[in-house]
């Protein structure tokens, strides 16, 4: 088996989110480390030949290809050619770095990426998989002809792959930038290890690609199992579903914790670190933590105030009463100055007042509405048992009509009232006559009869009001309930630091209706951003209760965070847990954590760190390590055991053994002795 990582970064691009400064001393220690047979240079859309004559003659004892990453049509593809093929390669690279100099994308399309590289056939072809930025289905079927294989981001994605005859062949690489390299696990700057083994006989590019278009030659390990692959720089395998990492207090658990996981991608990575539950057991910290946790329920059930707040945002009352003053002047001043009539006064356009629009807020937010109904493809089949699509239809179509016909009717109205405006201008200003002003009541009612229903609405939440009751994880519940903001205070915790509203409590007390907070706030400027405007009239708080309806206490808390975080973990590939036993009960862990970690496993890959016996023993994990702490190294060292659950030993890389039974009683029961003395203690209580 040969080790490979076709996926090496030595320059930096536009692309790079971090820069780095190549050192070839560094790479030269992780090829070496690592018993790295073969890698490539694989920079974003440049390719730099001098750098790759002296990484080729600097790295004698490896393999090292030429290669480059291309940004292809929004995802990452990976071009790798034969050293035979160099001055070739080099042209084509070439063109795909004039590309990018001269145009403003930051992806190729697929038909300038074929007309850059003409001797696909030679290369080895290698898209992101599974992988962001991914390479879209339609273009790997379109290069379909030279692509096989396809780059992972996580062991757990490996497996998957590996096991779907339909999917590519999965490879694992480092995508290696580690130039800052520090072996201390802790400043999370140790060599990535992500390679993937290839079974071929020597390391000519045809032999790696013929290893690669059969999936029972590639591996993660050395090993060829599918479920396992190297985790530690030392040749330490790890299973693609649950890890248990054992031993005593300070014997390296955590530092083996911490450098697992520089392994891997941090954008593929959970950690759920010692003690960070029982830290937001503080009353104020979980209170929080469960308002984010609801956040999307709170912004759907305000959604309507915030429409109605965005709309009152934009009505002035006190400018439109200035307004009725100045349109009642005009009027009288043009009374008065009726002996002065003439021809152009006496135009029935010189007083005439503007049409009114036709509105059209309502019907478009209805054919909304029935758009979003009709087009749902999620809950398709709820819908057609409720409703009639084809009546749906129909009705969408009717109000579209009438839509289009008031749509058409207000471009008629504007230019009309255009051409009204612009006759009243011309005529005033050839008048001795002052020109009445412009104005609706009609307009000033409806906004007035806003402003009076927008105060009673936001009235009518005169007491708590419950607005969810939400089952949880079989034993607990949300409460949330809304309240009116009674005070500056309230108001004051709607917002994030930076976004609080300066206003006093006297201000606040002196605003007598809702309408009048909303005009102080806005008038005098006390807003960072109007769009929050709707957070200050009302308040959701949401309370966590357990099964007995009442509080939770410290411990609750902890488990109900555990099982929070053990939730939104399913979305990452890799999952850390650092003793997450702390303020647990055994039956709650035996009974509900156990289940959740392997459930999880299904999907990711889990690393748990634990002292008890139910997480330890009972979860049944397909690999255990054990760590010890070398106390007469300088500097300290750690050994680490590893192997499967039901060995009879486990190994360190170096060939040092232990009893698997003698680590787990260690660990677990603190010893023999004390183990024997508790079941003497349990069995004499028994029979008593």
């Amino acid at each position: 088996m040969k080790k490979i990582d076709l996926h090496i970064h030595t320059k930096t691009s536009p692309l790079d989110e971090n820069t780095f400064e190549f050192n070839i001393d560094i790479l030269k220690k992780y090829v070496c480390d690592l018993s790295i047979d073969a890698i490539a240079i694989t920079n974003h859309n440049l390719f730099d030949k001098n750098q790759f004559d002296e990484i080729f003659n600097e790295l004698k004892s490896t393999i090292v290809f030429p290669g480059i990453e291309v940004s292809l049509e929004g995802g990452h593809i990976l071009v790798i050619a034969p050293t035979q093929k160099l001055t070739e390669f080099v042209n084509e690279c070439q063109l795909v770095e004039d590309l990018f100099k001269n145009q403003n994308s930051t992806s190729l399309s697929l038909e300038q990426f074929l007309k850059c590289f003409t001797n696909l056939q030679d290369y080895l072809v290698i898209p992101h998989y599974e992988k962001s930025p991914q390479i879209p289905d339609s273009v790997i079927n379109q290069l379909k002809t030279y692509i096989f294989c396809g780059e992972v981001p996580s062991p757990k994605k490996f497996e998957y792959c590996a096991k779907d005859k339909n999917k590519l062949t999965p490879v694992l690489f480092s995508d290696f930038r580690r130039y800052d390299y520090d072996p201390d696990p802790k400043k999370g700057k140790t060599f990535p290890i992500r390679q993937t083994y290839v079974d071929c006989n020597n390391l000519s590019l045809n032999s790696v690609k013929l290893a690669l278009r059969d999936k029972a030659k590639v591996s993660l390990s050395p090993i060829s199992f599918v479920r396992t692959f190297q985790i530690l720089q030392d040749g330490t395998l790890a299973s693609t579903g649950i890890n248990v990492i054992l031993g005593s207090r300070s014997s390296g658990k955590t530092y083996t914790l911490d450098t697992i996981r520089n392994t891997f991608d941090q954008n593929t990575v959970e950690y759920i670190k010692q003690f960070s539950l029982v830290d937001k057991n503080d009353e104020d910290k979980f209170k929080e933590t469960i308002s984010r946790e609801k956040s999307d329920f709170s912004v759907q059930y305000l959604e309507c105030l915030k429409r109605l707040v965005d709309k009152a945002i934009n009505i002035d009352l006190s400018d439109e009463k200035a307004g009725i003053s100045r349109y009642i002047f005009s009027l009288i001043s043009f009374a008065k100055g009726q002996d002065k009539n003439d021809a152009f006064s006496k135009a029935k356009l010189f007083s005439a007042t503007l049409i009114p629009k036709e509105e059209t807020d309502e019907l478009k937010s209805l054919i909304s509405a029935l758009t979003l109904i009709i087009e749902n493809q999620t809950y398709k089949e709820i819908i057609a048992r409720s409703l009639d699509l084809e009546k749906l239809k129909n009705l969408f179509i009717e109000l579209n009509s009438i839509y289009e016909k008031k749509k058409l009717a207000n471009i008629i109205i504007d230019e009309t009232n255009n051409v009204i405006s612009s006759i009243k201008r011309e005529l005033g200003q050839k008048s001795a006559v002052t020109t009445p002003e412009d104005w609706s009541f009609i307009s000033y009612l409806k906004k007035k009869l806003f402003v009076d229903e927008f105060n009673k609405l936001i009235g009518t939440l005169t007491s708590e009001k419950i607005i969810c009751d939400e089952k949880v994880f079989n034993s607990y519940r949300i409460v949330g309930k809304c309240h009116r903001i009674r005070n500056v205070t309230e108001l004051k915790a709607q917002f994030s630091n930076g976004q609080k509203p300066n206003i006093e409590a006297s201000e606040f007390e002196q605003q007598k209706q809702p309408y009048d907070l909303l005009r102080f706030l806005i008038d005098k400027d006390r807003f960072k951003s109007k769009n929050d405007a709707y957070k200050i009239f009302w308040r959701i708080n949401y309370d966590v209760l357990n099964s007995f309806g009442t509080s939770l206490s410290g411990g609750e808390k902890a488990e109900y965070n555990l099982l929070s975080k053990l939730r939104d973990s399913r979305k990452y590939d890799v999952i850390l847990i650092d003793e997450p036993e702390s303020s647990f009960d055994n039956p709650y862990l035996r009974t509900n954590v156990i289940q959740i970690i392997k459930d999880l496993a299904v999907k990711s890959t889990i690393f748990l760190v634990t002292h008890n016996n139910n997480l330890g023993v009972l979860i049944k994990p397909d690999r255990i390590f054990y760590t010890e702490k070398q106390v007469s190294a300088n500097p300290i060292q750690y050994r680490i055991y590893s192997g499967n659950y039901d060995d009879k030993e486990l190994k360190t890389a170096d060939g040092n053994k232990i009893l698997n039974y003698t680590a787990l009683i260690k660990s677990m029961e603190a010893g023999e002795d004390a183990y024997n003395e508790r079941r003497k203690i349990y069995e004499d209580i028994k029979n008593n």
